[in-house]
């Protein structure tokens, strides 16, 4: 479930772009900072794009800053506690992905992957409980919702619900919430439409198969349904639009996504058809 919220750079400033490569680069040094070179590997562009969600209506004003080197100037940026939860979690949501690859399709990859990165892993559960909390027994919630084959929307608001608290966890304003809750649905259900075949073909669980049918057949029968799940997910679209509506460069890269990003992905996928 990562990887999707890479922001299409095509239709961004060069400010755009510079602004989001600074929060890319703030997670990924923050990785370093607290957890080593190695957990640089696991920086994604759906927890930079919380990274910019905490800060939509108030300007962070991070500098970009290169890879090698000037380790002192990446320690005085990112090493407040925002930055350093923000690393936590990149690292405790990618141990869940390894966990769930692992039990799913006895994945050799992801198994390896534990192992390599255990000792990082082990620092973010002991130095952050209440993050290890949050995302364990909300991924054990969603194990029980898969089990008992409910549908997709109701398991994408259980994993909206876990990202929710997270950034609770962090900016306890709530100001950006209806943005993280809009976000993760979207990530839950475009994850199971993209991944439809290949998890037919692994015998993996998709809360979207009601039947043994490829996805071509899927989109084509069942396009009522699959629009209504997205009228569903995207209800709040023209609230969302409206919040963003000011001034900081963090607020026009969440309009950019909303607006452009997330609805250019959902049509390609469906368009893969």
């Amino acid at each position: 479930m990562f990887g999707y919220l890479k922001i299409n750079t095509q239709y961004c400033n060069k400010e755009l772009q510079n602004v989001y490569k600074n929060y890319y680069c703030g997670l990924c040094f923050s990785l370093e900072k607290h957890y080593g070179t190695l957990a640089r590997f696991l920086v994604n562009y759906d927890v930079t794009l919380l990274a910019i969600v905490l800060n939509c209506h108030k300007s962070s004003n991070i500098k970009r800053l290169h890879c090698l080197g000037q380790k002192e100037k990446k320690a005085e940026l990112f090493s407040k506690d925002v930055w350093e939860k923000l690393a936590a979690i990149t690292i405790l949501l990618a141990a869940e992905k390894m966990n769930d690859d692992i039990n799913d399709e006895g994945s050799i990859k992801a198994f390896v992957s534990k192992i390599l990165f255990n000792k990082q892993i082990k620092k973010a559960k002991n130095d952050n409980p209440q993050l290890y909390s949050i995302i364990s027994n909300g991924y054990k919630r969603i194990m029980i919702d898969e089990k008992n084959n409910e549908s997709v929307i109701t398991i994408g608001n259980q994993f909206a619900d876990m990202m929710c608290q997270l950034i609770k966890s962090i900016d306890k304003s709530g100001d950006n919430i209806l943005y993280v809750k809009f976000i993760s649905n979207w990530l839950y259900y475009i994850d199971a439409l993209d991944d439809y075949d290949e998890d037919i073909k692994n015998n993996r669980f998709n809360p979207l198969v009601t039947e043994n049918i490829d996805f071509k057949k899927y989109v084509n029968e069942y396009f009522v349904k699959i629009q209504q799940d997205i009228n569903n997910i995207f209800s709040d679209f023209q609230l969302l639009k409206n919040n963003l509506n000011d001034s900081t460069v963090e607020s026009k890269l969440m309009l950019t996504v909303i607006c452009d990003t997330i609805p250019t992905i959902t049509y390609n996928i469906l368009k893969s058809t």
